[in-house]
C-alpha cells in the first residue's frame, strides 16, 4: 500500500459547510467589507504558520514523532510529551503571500514567501524575526488585510508590534485574494519507517522529522474476554510494549 498523502483537493472539515467560489485577483467588496472567502483564506494561512511555530520548536528540540493520525482536512503529527502538530490538506497558492521559516546558526527565522520568491521577515525596525519555541514566546506572526481606498484589500502582517503591509520584489502593496483551499504544507510522506517527510512552501528540501512508533497492548485472557481485577486479589496481566523505556501503574 502507497502511504504517501499528496495534500491536494482536500478541505478542512470544519470547512465544508462554508461555500467555495473561484479565487478572484483583487477581493474588494463595496465598502471594503472583507468577504467570506478572504476570511476563509486567512484563517487557513494562520493555521499554517501556527503549525510552523509549533513544527520549529519540535524541530529545535530534536523530538521525534510517536504517531501520526490522518483526518479528512489534516494530519495530526504526535510528538513524544504528547505534543501535536496539526498539517492542514489543501493545495498552495503562489499568488498569496505565506509564511515560511529557515535555519540560520542554529536558529530558525521566519521567511515570506511570494510568486516563488522568498524573503526574511522582518520587525518593524527591520531586524530578522526569530520563531519562537512555544513557551517562550506570546505567539506568532499574525497574516491579515487591510482596506486602501482606491486600492482594495492589500496583505498584512503583525509581528507582535502592529500590523504593517507586505511587499512585492518592486516594494508594492500586494492585493489580497482568496482561496479558501490554501495551505503552505504541499504534502506529507509517510512511506518511511523512519521518517515523516514535509514539503512546505519556501523550502527547497523535504524536512525529515525523525519516527519512532510508540506501542503499549494488553493482552486479553484466552477467552478474549476484559481483565478482571478483584478487590485485593493478584492478578497478572500481560503486555506488549515498543520503544518505551519505563511503564507505571499510575492507578487502578
Amino acid at each position: 500500500m502507497n502511504c504517501k498523502l499528496i495534500f491536494k483537493n482536500l478541505f478542512l472539515v470544519s470547512l465544508l459547510l462554508i461555500g467555495v467560489t473561484a479565487c478572484s485577483d483583487n477581493d474588494n467588496p463595496k465598502g471594503g467589507e472583507v468577504s467570506q472567502d478572504l476570511t476563509t483564506t486567512i484563517e487557513r494561512i494562520n493555521q499554517s504558520v501556527e503549525s510552523m511555530q509549533h513544527l520549529v520548536t519540535m524541530l529545535s528540540e530534536h523530538r521525534n514523532i510517536t504517531e501520526v493520525n490522518l483526518e479528512a482536512g489534516s494530519a495530526d503529527l504526535k510528538f513524544r510529551d504528547l505534543a501535536t502538530v496539526s498539517v492542514y490538506s489543501g493545495q498552495t497558492n503562489s499568488a498569496i503571500p505565506t509564511l515560511s521559516f529557515a535555519k540560520k546558526d542554529n536558529k530558525y527565522y521566519w521567511t515570506v514567501v511570494y510568486q516563488g520568491k522568498t524573503t526574511e521577515l522582518t520587525t518593524i525596525s527591520r531586524d530578522p524575526l526569530e520563531v519562537k519555541p512555544l513557551k517562550t514566546s506570546t505567539g506568532f506572526p499574525v497574516i491579515g488585510t487591510l482596506y486602501k481606498e482606491g486600492i482594495g484589500q492589500i496583505w498584512t502582517v503583525d509581528t507582535g508590534s502592529g500590523s504593517y503591509a507586505l511587499l512585492d520584489e518592486s516594494g508594492k502593496e500586494i492585493l489580497a485574494s482568496a482561496d479558501p483551499k490554501f495551505t503552505a504544507f504541499d504534502n506529507i510522506e509517510l512511506s518511511n519507517a523512519d521518517y515523516i517527510g514535509l514539503s512546505l512552501v519556501g523550502i527547497e528540501d523535504v524536512l525529515k522529522i525523525s519516527r519512532v512508533d510508540i506501542s503499549f497492548r494488553i493482552s486479553l485472557p484466552e477467552d478474549n474476554l476484559p481483565v478482571l481485577f478483584k478487590y485485593e486479589a493478584s492478578q497478572e496481566v500481560s503486555y506488549s510494549v515498543n520503544n518505551l523505556t519505563e511503564v507505571a501503574i499510575k492507578a487502578i
